[in-house]
């Protein structure tokens, strides 16, 4: 299907076009690669878009700072202006045809496939959460000047526990020259692709890039595929108690060029 007169607006960023077509029946199509006008929004990381096609409440988040003895609520607002970053449920791109292009570059083999190889009953669970950005009941963490923050458990969590998305702006870098940091997560591409894609949560993220290095770590990493984009998830290897902190182990690449900062 073409892209409607709604997907356009949300593409080009246009609020006041979005929400003056937002009652105009196009809000449950689809474009070429299956997305709504809504879905779009969130991976290009139109927040006022989001806003005007969805009714969604509000987001705070539990962070327990230096010398605190509990957790406190903040708004999305304190959120992004104590850490300096925007908070994004979702992956992003920075243009519809960046989205394309991630795309057509996914893995052949796992474009029908899920990486996990587990049972549909889980997959369908997973795939439900993802699409609505969600993530465990967790808190935020100081835990010392050398780690910095971490993300810590805020009710006992089930063993296979959707914990969340790892976010951030998924770009391009040049193998000759890449640009990276500490929050970069390889994306992985086709095997004979001259394309190399990061997720970058260093400006842009979820709660998940609090989460720690740990060499016997609680949760296992797995890849989701959904309409063709790749999507990196945590879940928990077993039952997690309460005010646990979460960890899953970098691998040996991470530090190859940086100091080993273990949790454990």
């Amino acid at each position: 299907m073409k892209i409607t007169p709604l997907h356009k607006a949300v593409i080009e960023g246009h609020a006041e076009w979005t929400a003056s077509l937002k009652d105009s029946g196009w809000n449950f199509c689809r474009d070429a690669n299956g997305f709504t006008p809504l879905e779009l929004a969130q991976l290009l990381g139109r927040r006022e878009c989001q806003e005007i096609l969805s009714k969604s409440n509000s987001i705070t988040i539990k962070v327990q700072f230096k010398d605190e003895i509990s957790p406190l609520v903040i708004s999305l607002e304190e959120f992004e202006k104590i850490f300096k970053l925007i908070y994004r449920p979702f992956l992003t791109f920075p243009s519809y045809k960046a989205l394309n292009e991630v795309i057509c570059n996914c893995p052949y083999l796992l474009r029908f496939e899920w990486l996990a190889n587990t049972d549909n009953k889980w997959e369908a669970l997973y795939q439900e959460q993802l699409s609505i950005g969600a993530t465990a009941d967790t808190f935020i963490k100081w835990i010392n000047p050398f780690i910095g923050y971490g993300l810590f458990a805020d009710s006992d969590l089930p063993e296979k526990s959707f914990v969340g998305e790892y976010t951030g702006a998924v770009r391009r870098i040049h193998r000759d020259r890449p640009d990276l940091n500490a929050y970069c997560f390889h994306y992985p591409t086709r095997f004979w692709s001259l394309k190399y894609f990061v997720i970058d949560s260093l400006h842009e993220g979820n709660i998940c890039r609090f989460i720690n290095h740990s060499n016997q770590s609680n949760l296992q990493p797995l890849w989701l595929v959904n309409r063709g984009l790749l999507h990196l998830i945590f879940i928990t290897k077993y039952r997690i108690p309460k005010g646990t902190q979460l960890t899953f182990d970098y691998g040996s690449d991470y530090w190859l060029h940086r100091t080993r900062r273990c949790t454990e």
